[in-house]
């Protein structure tokens, strides 16, 4: 959703506060089930103006809105025990209990920090590469973001300096030692990876549901096997895309930007990093992301094929010739009919947005197999 509707959504929610608000102790049972009542209602408009409009409530609106990546499981959850304790104080003689109340404070604020972090920090696309330049793919922005940090290249401190005593060689028996423990830790690491993605049951499920259209089931299935595995990027990976799906452009550059910190050897996060950029016009930076996918996996023809389109769109024609071809038939095989035919362009003459091959940075690109 655009950043006008969580604005909007957030006015909306504003009306719900003095209920919320009034909610206490103090209150006799009808005040808590009128505030209850008065509480949601404010809140069900808030939720529908999240997606332009909607016919359902309730917890059909919930779930509208989780099967679109608009509010995060956690929120859904809070408001549904908010919709319950709402339906039970409409029931004559029921006396809310401190629990719904609670439920009703919850839910409110977990769904104003979502809609302020959203309006606080709209989408933004970086600023444009100044032309000429090009910046080496080991030192490419993830997603002009600056919580992923760049590789460093300096040198440890103290190193090199006049005068320092070289290290003693060890002795062979501790370096015996040293051998053994390092088989111990890799044979534990190697034990922990299998007994935790071994399997793969959950994974393979929440991949499962994707599959099916049960999106709902399948962005739960994914959170959990994300709060489970902090270190695996294949859920960040499907929870992107299908934010991506769904037009949510925020959360798909959230879930992309996990998916790529959770594992930086991973080619598919990168991939869909590269696809979240494409889609949001970032040609550059998408370029420089299809080409960290196959530096992981230079076999894969359709992070070959989407580095040809996003060529084409920087006007680089002959290499996305190159890697179109190399890529074969697929998705990707209408970028082939945007290119001009080869040859158009006399030599020595470079296309606009094109720059000159001597400086193309040397290892921006994968070895041809």
């Amino acid at each position: 959703m655009t950043a006008p509707h969580h604005r909007g959504a957030l006015e909306a929610l504003n009306a719900a506060r003095p209920a919320i608000a009034r909610l206490g102790a103090t209150q006799g049972p009808e005040d808590r089930a009128a505030d209850l009542i008065e509480g949601w209602s404010a809140v069900e408009t808030a939720l529908r103006s999240l997606v332009g409009g909607s016919t359902h409530g309730g917890q059909a609106l919930i779930r509208e809105l989780r099967a679109r990546q608009v509010i995060t499981f956690d929120q859904g959850n809070a408001l549904a025990e908010f919709h319950s304790s709402a339906d039970r104080a409409r029931q004559a003689g029921y006396a809310p209990t401190d629990a719904d109340i609670n439920a009703a404070r919850d839910a409110f604020l977990k769904l104003e920090a979502g809609l302020m972090a959203t309006v606080a920090d709209p989408y933004q696309q970086p600023p444009r590469p100044v032309s000429g330049t090009a910046a080496p793919a080991s030192h490419a922005t993830y997603a002009a973001r600056p919580d992923v940090p760049p590789p460093t290249t300096e040198a440890p401190a103290g190193a090199g300096v006049a005068g320092t005593r070289p290290r003693r060689t060890p002795p062979k028996w501790l370096r015996g030692v040293l051998i053994a423990a390092a088989l111990l830790l890799v044979i534990g690491v190697a034990w922990w990876a299998y007994t935790t993605y071994g399997s793969g049951s959950e994974l393979d499920e929440a991949i499962a549901y994707y599959n099916r259209g049960q999106r709902q089931e399948a962005a739960a299935a994914f959170e959990r096997v994300a709060r489970e595995n902090p270190r695996d990027a294949r859920p960040h990976v499907y929870l992107a895309r299908m934010a991506r799906e769904a037009g949510n452009m925020t959360l798909a550059r959230d879930e992309a930007t996990k998916a790529v910190q959770a594992d930086q050897n991973n080619p598919l996060a990168h991939g869909e990093m590269a696809r979240f950029l494409m889609a949001t016009n970032q040609w550059d930076l998408a370029r420089q992301f299809w080409v960290r996918s196959l530096n992981l996996n230079p076999s894969d023809r359709a992070a070959q094929g989407y580095l040809g389109c996003t060529l084409v769109r920087l006007r680089r024609y002959d290499e996305a010739r190159t890697w179109l071809t190399r890529a074969g038939q697929g998705d990707w095989s209408a970028c082939m009919q945007q290119l001009p035919p080869a040859g158009a362009y006399p030599p020595g003459q470079v296309p606009p947005g094109q720059l000159p091959p001597a400086q193309y940075p040397p290892a921006a690109y994968p070895p041809t197999r």
